[in-house]
């Protein structure tokens, strides 16, 4: 789930589903405050992250979506868990961001990281440090990983992990593949108990074997660990598409280069399905079904929320659409892409890694 990126409005009730509320992967953040979580206060087993954040504090006290009424607190305002100093300055570091004050905005990033060494939005800060670096075309974020954040991340395991992640990206750029397997193996060891950490560094560590160095047997070698370890894991099956062994139809319907109609079978329901492959390099396809006409866009956005591609704006009939992206205008890294049609509004993520 993605709800933009405003702090403030809400009022959802969000809860009751099969497994976590709400999951979040590789260098984004989600803000869902002033939401009913289904329990006053929300469990923090709700909630998934892997090096990213996940704001849904401060809280709704009761569902907004019943009769009850909002419990207030003495001063006769909702009574809602308050934000902290902390999480104040990364709001205004953020704004900063969104504004193109890069500089300032590292600077209070930064000053979160050290004051807050700890604490598991530090990672998420340093996301952030990264991205000012990128977009301002800023040098020598790699020597602020290599001194300012290896201190800290001495403490911070998330820190360790996500710098590591960072770096890779740079060592992928100067075709220093060993080095970036050797961090990948640093990451599995280092954090097995923690199966984001894991399951991604098996899996990329295989597509580097396989797709810069060449070397199918030791891509398998890698990918067989992953499904031994997660065998009802997606990755799993991506690793089958990049060997060959699976094909992309059995788990959607094949790509075509143009927005295309299946007229045999009339919808029953609104979707938008996760985005294959994924991740990809530049080639994906999207795949949504409308159960009756409307007005449909489907749009791309970058972490930040600025629109990076428009797929589809104007009038469909019923029926289920593909659409076929070619990224390879982009950058690498995470994006989000979001179906409106009538009422029905659905947002995935999908990662571009060249």
């Amino acid at each position: 789930m993605y709800l933009g990126s405003s702090p403030y409005g809400g009022y959802n009730s969000i809860c009751s589903n099969t497994s976590t509320e709400l999951s979040a992967a590789y260098n984004c953040t989600i803000t869902a405050e002033i939401n009913w979580w289904g329990a006053d206060p929300p469990s923090n087993s709700e909630f998934s992250a892997y090096q990213s954040t996940i704001d849904y504090t401060p809280a709704l006290q009761t569902d907004p979506n019943q009769s009850q009424s909002i419990v207030r607190g003495p001063n006769g305002t909702s009574n809602l868990s308050q934000a902290t100093t902390a999480d104040v300055d990364l709001d205004n570091a953020y704004k900063l961001q969104l504004d193109g004050k890069f500089e300032k905005a590292i600077a209070v990033y930064d000053t979160y990281i050290t004051e807050n060494p700890t604490d598991s939005k530090a990672a998420y800060a340093l996301v952030r440090i990264d991205e000012c670096y990128r977009l301002s075309g800023k040098d020598g974020f790699t020597d602020y990983l290599a001194n300012t954040i290896k201190t800290e991340a001495n403490g911070n395991n998330e820190i360790d992990a996500v710098s590591l992640e960072l770096k890779n990206r740079f060592l992928i750029q100067d075709k220093k593949y060993e080095e970036v397997i050797t961090n990948y193996d640093k990451l599995t060891g280092k954090y097995s108990a923690n199966k984001d950490v894991e399951k991604y560094s098996l899996f990329n560590s295989g597509y580097v074997y396989l797709k810069y160095l060449d070397n199918s047997k030791k891509a398998v070698e890698w990918f067989n660990q992953l499904a031994v370890k997660y065998p009802d894991d997606e990755l799993v099956f991506e690793s089958k598409y990049l060997l060959g062994e699976q094909d992309a139809t059995s788990k959607q319907q094949a790509a075509s280069p143009q927005i295309a109609e299946n007229e045999l079978v009339t919808p029953a329901s609104y979707e938008l399905q996760q985005n294959y492959p994924n991740p990809f390099n530049p080639l994906t396809t999207i795949t949504y079904q409308l159960p009756k006409d409307g007005y449909v866009t489907l749009k791309i956005f970058d972490m930040l929320g600025k629109v990076v591609k428009t797929l589809v704006d104007g009038q469909k009939d019923v029926g289920t659409y593909t659409v076929q992206i070619d990224a390879s205008s982009l950058a690498s890294g995470m994006y989000v892409y979001q179906l409106r049609a009538n009422e029905f509004v659905s947002t995935k993520k999908m990662m571009l890694v060249k």
